[in-house]
């Protein structure tokens, strides 16, 4: 139940309702179903044929269980849409954090409840199929009876049941109730983000601060001479933007989105990355503008910098997009986005800091390849298998695992190793160091065995000769 994240709550309601609806089919079972004991012998007589009235009861019982079914979806819909009214006319204060996070609750509480009541109720699928569970067992008795190497030429009914359908009108609640919560949380998630990128006081730009790392470059000048120049560039996706990953991350997790739809998980995180650029694209807007009025912070080109390192690391990490006509327009508007940060750095100094920048995101995405796991898509890792050449001795890594990690590479690798023939040949030098040789064990083995044979000599003559003057004397 922990895999399906199916709440104590939610289990015990299932298992009344099966409960209930497992004693009302026992005591239709008795006007519905023959006793197999009565088969072998002639049937009991009585005042009338209780069997008469059997297809009627299971119709009326398929019935009464849909309206039962429509009833309550209609509560779990008026609910969704009264939580979904308030938590809009809610504001992001600290204050209302409690009774937010109490309606998000209650969202999430009824999606997991229209699921389990697919998964947890069998009584519910005999009672919505009714009278075509008697049809399909009749059937499957039909064709047992049919010798194996004949086939049947009926036709094939692919109308669905009632079950079908009403498996698919829980599931689509079940959406109903994860997009509630997927909206609200993508909205607060992108209102704290803006509120954090466009704030341009002195303790704000001290604490979303990040560390560069300078790079010793050597150029060569017209007269042949070098010159060792030194470039800083950003190592590390600005603080904002990794507070709202981990947040983001934090709120899959506490959820259970390891049993959350993937297409609701893939919408909370392309409604939150679609709302980060749109943040971005607004500051070079508010720049071209050069609007006064909203005091904003000039973009220069260390800004700028830092800027298109956090457009390609939201892209790179969040690219788990579904191939879909949004996704070449989502890929024009990141390049036109790259391409307008791009224009605030000198065209020399972007083909320097290109390759160095590049290495720095890979390495960095890696890095973060575990931790905000829950955002990438299993079908498209955010790593490779080889390990990134870095030009300078790292003073943090990751733990190098196996050179040949073919199958379970679980862990990012961030450093360079070595081939698996020079493991080969380190463990064929140890083995060599620590075994003994083949010639050593075979002299051994060859000196025992002349030992033993001569001890068994000696000892044979020795007997013959006590036998000997023991017999003469």
């Amino acid at each position: 139940m922990k895999s399906r994240a199916f709440t104590p709550r939610t289990q015990s309601l299932s298992s009344m309702m099966d409960s209930k609806l497992k004693s009302l089919l026992e005591d239709v079972a008795h006007y519905t179903t023959v006793d197999e004991n009565s088969k072998q012998g002639e049937t009991p007589i009585g005042p009338f044929d209780k069997f008469a009235d059997s297809n009627n009861l299971l119709i009326f019982l398929q019935m009464a269980c849909s309206k039962c079914v429509d009833r309550v979806l209609q509560y779990v819909s008026n609910q969704l849409t009264d939580a979904g009214t308030a938590l809009e006319g809610m504001k992001d204060s600290e204050e209302n954090q409690d009774s937010k996070l109490v309606l998000l609750n209650r969202v999430l509480f009824l999606g997991r409840l229209c699921a389990a009541f697919c998964d947890l109720t069998p009584s519910l699928q005999k009672c919505m199929l009714g009278l075509q569970a008697k049809e399909t067992k009749a059937d499957q008795s039909r064709l047992f009876g049919r010798r194996p190497g004949r086939q049947t030429k009926g036709k094939t009914t692919s109308e669905p049941t009632e079950w079908d359908k009403t498996k698919a009108l829980f599931s689509e609640y079940c959406d109903k109730a994860y997009c509630v919560w997927t909206k609200r949380k993508s909205q607060d998630l992108i209102e704290r983000f803006t509120d954090k990128i466009l704030a341009n006081d002195g303790n704000t730009a001290l604490q979303v601060a990040t560390g560069w790392e300078e790079i010793s470059i050597q150029e060569e000048t017209e007269d042949g001479r070098t010159v060792t120049s030194t470039i800083r560039l950003p190592v590390q996706a600005s603080w904002y933007v990794q507070s709202t990953l981990c947040k983001l991350c934090e709120e899959i997790n506490r959820v259970g989105g390891h049993a959350i739809p993937r297409s609701a998980v893939q919408e909370l995180i392309t409604s939150t990355s679609d709302g980060m650029i749109s943040t971005y694209e607004q500051i070079v807007e508010d720049n071209k503008k050069g609007d006064k009025s909203k005091d904003c912070v000039p973009l220069t080109q260390p800004r700028a910098l830092q800027f298109l390192f956090d457009v390609k690391f939201i892209n790179t990490l969040m690219s788990g997009r579904k191939d879909n006509s949004n996704t070449e327009s989502h890929s024009i508007r990141l390049q036109n986005l790259i391409d307008l940060f791009e224009g605030y750095i000198d065209p020399f100094d972007l083909d320097v800091f290109t390759p160095h920048l590049q290495s720095n995101l890979t390495r960095h995405t890696m890095r973060c390849a575990v931790l905000l796991g829950a955002l990438s898509s299993p079908d498209r890792p955010t790593y490779s298998h080889r390990p990134v050449q870095t030009g300078h001795h790292e003073q943090h890594n990751v733990l190098p695992l196996t050179p040949s990690q073919g199958r379970f590479s679980l862990l990012p690798l961030s450093t360079t190793h070595t081939g698996y023939g020079s493991n080969q040949s380190l463990l064929s030098k140890q083995q060599q160091l620590t075994s003994p040789s083949l010639d050593s064990i075979t002299r051994s083995s060859v000196k025992t065995e002349e030992s033993h044979a001569n001890d068994t000599g000696s000892s044979l003559y020795s007997k013959l000769g006590s036998f000997r003057s023991s017999w003469l004397s």
